[in-house]
């Protein structure tokens, strides 16, 4: 199978991630392993003649498993509680709102006086 096969990403998406593929999905995924694999280590280089390469590694790789277990496992709501307080929290942002074009066209007047 070659790259070809699998087709093309839109715009600046992945070529293993298109979603009207005839292929498998196992197979896009292989195509995208490949293609990262190749990509790390020409940034491996890089970061290392950068002197960023401990960061990359303690800092931003770790940040990525977090945010893969956030997608994975969504994110908890209560419905409820939002409802409850939807009134107040427009309410209070409109209100913030209002004194805030208050206060900047007070300043703007006395600045023109």
């Amino acid at each position: 199978m070659y790259v070809v096969d699998v087709g093309s990403g839109t715009g600046v998406g992945s070529l293993g991630m298109t979603p009207v593929s005839t292929s498998s999905g196992r197979m896009r995924a292989c195509l995208e392993a490949v293609l990262v694999g190749r990509v790390m280590s020409v940034l491996h280089q890089q970061l290392m003649e950068a002197d960023l390469l401990r960061s990359f590694v303690d800092v931003e790789m770790p940040s990525l498993i977090i945010l893969a277990r956030m997608e994975l496992n969504g994110f908890g709501t209560n419905l409820c509680f939002i409802s409850c307080h939807k009134f107040l929290w427009n309410k209070t942002a409109d209100n913030s709102f209002f004194q805030l074009v208050k206060n900047i066209t007070t300043t703007t007047s006395s600045y023109h006086n």
